[in-house]
């Protein structure tokens, strides 16, 4: 039997992790498009020769370098979604056929972005005041980055 497939998304500093873990607490099978997108960072071959080819080897499994270029030149960030998103999204869509619950929850930050929605029976979106997002977005730049 297919799970029920649900999206969280919203935008930085919202919760999403956060509501994915209360769905994991309660038994659902959860994923994180995210944690894709670092796993293939540091281990897709392709990807890893990609990047080097585009921005050097100080780039390979460097994610505060990649934020500095990408987070400064929209051709670069839009770049490397080319490259990510279609993996990402191989990848969760691999999690999800082999899903054996009742519920799957994926967090996708970029889903109407990315135009996912459709891969999803239901779409829960997370919000929080823009002074508690920018709070907990300064806390996290804080934090030692792992590739």
């Amino acid at each position: 039997m297919r799970p029920i497939r649900v999206a969280i998304t919203g935008g930085i500093a919202a919760g999403k992790s956060e509501a994915l873990a209360a769905f994991a607490r309660h038994g659902a099978a959860t994923a994180s498009s995210d944690a894709v997108v670092h796993d293939l960072l540091a281990h897709d071959e392709d990807v890893r020769a990609a990047i080097r080819a585009r921005w050097g080897d100080d780039a390979i499994g460097n994610r505060a370098r990649i934020g500095d270029i990408v987070f400064h030149d929209r051709d670069e960030l839009a770049w490397l979604e080319q490259l990510l998103h279609p993996k990402t999204r191989a990848a969760i869509d691999e999690w999800l056929s082999q899903v054996d619950a009742p519920l799957a929850v994926v967090e996708v930050p970029l889903l109407y972005e990315t135009g996912g929605e459709e891969r999803f029976d239901k779409v829960v979106v997370i919000t929080a005041p823009s002074k508690l997002r920018r709070a907990r977005s300064e806390v996290a730049s804080t934090r030692p980055r792992s590739p």
